[in-house]
């Protein structure tokens, strides 16, 4: 199997989380894993940010996860 750098792809991952230190350990994991990482503190961040592709992966501690899943449902794009 092919790596994300060997094939050009490289998979982007959303983090969402309001701690700084996880959203940084996650990131790193990310990159070095090939991929590219961008951090948001909260929600609101990320739904300003209107990403265009890749992975959301959110803390559910202030029921983040499940805004964003409540918004796609809803239609939202971001």
């Amino acid at each position: 199997m092919a790596s994300a750098q060997q094939t050009g792809f490289q998979q982007v991952v959303h983090i969402v989380d309001d701690n700084h230190r996880i959203r940084a350990q996650i990131a790193m994991t990310v990159v070095q894993s090939g991929g590219h990482a961008e951090i948001y503190e909260g929600l609101d961040e990320l739904l300003d940010a209107k990403p265009g592709n890749g992975t959301v992966l959110a803390s559910d501690a202030a029921g983040q996860a499940t805004q964003i899943v409540t918004r796609l449902q809803a239609g939202e794009v971001f």
